[in-house]
């Protein structure tokens, strides 16, 4: 399997979770407030994740103190976007189902990944093609056609 195959199998994983996380997200809106679904299961992949980075570095700590300022806020930004995230996932899903939900959260996703492509964030910016506009319509028109209404 080469490379690129490989990331696509990751990406169909890292998808199918999102959509596990935001199901059960939507069970715990039944009982907790958004924001506080957020943080509490922020903070408990946190946990797991620092148990797991210990086991890991724990030889070598000295990785932590060479993160910069600027790593450290794109750290806490990345963060308060992931509780927005969850509080939001744990408010849509009930609401509007596994499928609308999930459907929602990619067309916001791809939205602002096209700008973000088109400006070049993380390199050379990628040109606005009619290839990758046709592309983002069919999303939402994917979003469009499994509305219930």
């Amino acid at each position: 399997m080469n490379n690129y195959s490989y990331t696509l199998l990751v990406s169909l994983f890292i998808g199918a979770g999102i959509v596990v996380q935001g199901a059960l997200n939507g069970r715990l809106g039944a009982t907790l407030s958004p924001l506080l679904n957020g943080v509490l299961v922020m903070m408990g992949g946190g946990l797991v994740a620092l148990l797991i980075f210990l086991a890991v570095y724990a030889k070598n700590l000295t990785v932590v103190s060479e993160i910069t300022r600027t790593q450290l806020s794109y750290i806490l930004i990345s963060g308060a976007i992931g509780v927005i995230a969850i509080g939001g996932s744990t408010y849509i899903f009930p609401r509007l189902g596994i499928v609308m939900g999930s459907l929602s959260v990619l067309l916001g996703q791809m939205v602002i990944a096209f700008i973000l492509d088109s400006l070049g964030f993380l390199g050379a910016p990628l040109p606005v093609t009619i290839e990758r506009i046709l592309g983002l319509l069919l999303v939402m028109a994917g979003v469009w056609l499994a509305s219930p209404s």
